[in-house]
């Protein structure tokens, strides 16, 4: 039919690929959005530069070994566990963080967003000090680093930092404190109520305070208070508890 129409094949050839590709043209250019239909769009939203790979001066990633990281970087979603913390007692993440709950009239909720590879241990603040000097570097509590005395001598001690939070609400977290390639913390006080916190990071890198959570409800994704003494801190998390009972439904 190309040929009867031109009398040419490849001028007819050529004339319908340039109407084929004119009018592909015409539909996707009705159906692109504007520049300022696309500025509209995101004139409220938020922005994240990732820069993979870029070692900055607040990182600690590169002061840990290969079988560190494997434990330190998320290997799966990020499950957030929360501890409940008196006045005067410590929270630990592994040995890569510390914070110290050293004044405040009631307890407060700490959700912790770090690798479950990473454990956390919740003492009296009187004990801090020393378990830290007893567990860090050996893999029965803390577990990273590790490699014992030799491998604490070639890393960072913990330097401290103060920071003040004043409370929301006991259902929303008020702040989080940042540990640089750790994880995250969010601090949940009564409303009204302030906690004077001391956050310990290795050679004080890497901490800042966030001074709005960035997931401040989810500090009620929480499952029940463990009945065990040595982790009565500790609430289950809540996507466990599910997979938990799922599991009885189909036993």
């Amino acid at each position: 039919s190309l040929k009867k129409m031109s009398g040419d094949p490849d001028d007819a050839w050529t004339m319908a690929q340039g109407d084929m590709f004119h009018t592909e043209g015409q539909a996707a250019e009705d159906t692109a959005p504007s520049l300022s239909r696309l500025a509209q769009s995101f004139e409220r939203g938020k922005w994240v530069c990732d820069t993979p790979g870029f070692i900055n001066d607040e990182q600690i990633l590169h002061l840990l070994t290969p079988e560190e990281l494997d434990l330190v970087v998320p290997s799966g979603p990020l499950v957030p566990r929360t501890a409940v913390l008196k006045p005067a007692h410590t929270l630990f993440l592994a040995a890569l963080g510390r914070i110290d709950y050293l004044e405040g009239l009631h307890s407060i909720f700490l959700t912790v967003f770090a690798s479950r590879a990473l454990p956390l241990h919740v003492c009296t603040l009187e004990r801090a000090d020393d378990l830290y000097a007893r567990h860090a570097g050996k893999v029965d509590l803390l577990k990273v680093p590790m490699g014992g005395d030799e491998r604490m001598e070639s890393f960072p001690p913990l330097v401290p930092t103060d920071v003040t939070i004043t409370g929301v609400d006991h259902k929303y977290s008020a702040a989080d404190l940042v540990m640089s390639s750790a994880g995250w913390v969010s601090v949940t006080p009564d409303k009204w109520t302030t906690a004077q916190l001391r956050v310990h990071t290795p050679g004080g890198l890497g901490f800042h305070l966030r001074p709005r959570a960035l997931l401040p409800n989810a500090v009620n994704f929480k499952g029940k208070r463990h009945n065990s003494k040595r982790f009565r801190a500790f609430y289950r998390p809540i996507a466990i508890d599910k997979i938990k009972e799922i599991s009885r439904k189909y036993k």
